[in-house]
């Protein structure tokens, strides 16, 4: 995530002082705002799923092992998704795709845990595991997004990813 905070301060700088024209396949704000909301934060929740959570759910400590290839494809795929930017819109959305992919399987052995438990008290596993799953399928919608070059679904996805709400800002009056 340092690459992705590093690619945006370059991205802000050269808009400031262009030294040369700077190639963009695809939005970069939209890029920028996709792997903030997508790709920091469900990363960031990794350690906490598979440390804390089995603690709470009386399950058995989980092994990293099995973690690294997916978390791995995250990290690849989000590093595709800026290269992409700049390079192939198509690059992009594969990119998106392999984050998708990996932390499709991540949520998948959450959800294992969860439902292994005979804890009394899973609600609010439960509830994690289901905001893991709407943002895995997000996930998938970015992609797809991204592929069709669809950048107000983009934005939209990116908005519910981290606030679970749309773009549209509450009425008041």
């Amino acid at each position: 995530m340092l690459l992705a905070a590093i690619w945006w301060a370059v991205e802000m700088a050269w808009r400031v002082v262009p030294l040369a024209p700077l190639h963009h396949a695809s939005v970069a704000t939209y890029s920028h705002g996709l792997i903030m909301s997508l790709g920091f934060l469900p990363l960031f929740f990794v350690g906490f799923l598979f440390t804390a959570g089995p603690r709470w759910l009386g399950m058995p400590d989980q092994s990293a092992m099995p973690l690294l290839k997916p978390v791995l494809a995250c990290v690849l795929g989000w590093f595709a998704l800026l290269v992409g930017t700049h390079v192939s819109q198509w690059l992009a959305a594969v990119g998106t795709g392999f984050s998708a992919a990996g932390w499709s399987v991540l949520v998948w052995r959450f959800v294992q845990i969860v439902r292994g438990s005979r804890a009394v008290d899973r609600l609010h596993a439960k509830l994690i595991a289901f905001a893991c799953t709407v943002g895995a399928a997000l996930m998938w919608l970015a992609a797809v997004a991204v592929a069709m070059d669809q950048m107000d679904a983009l934005r939209l996805y990116a908005y519910l990813g981290l606030w679970c709400r749309s773009i549209q800002p509450w009425r008041t009056a």
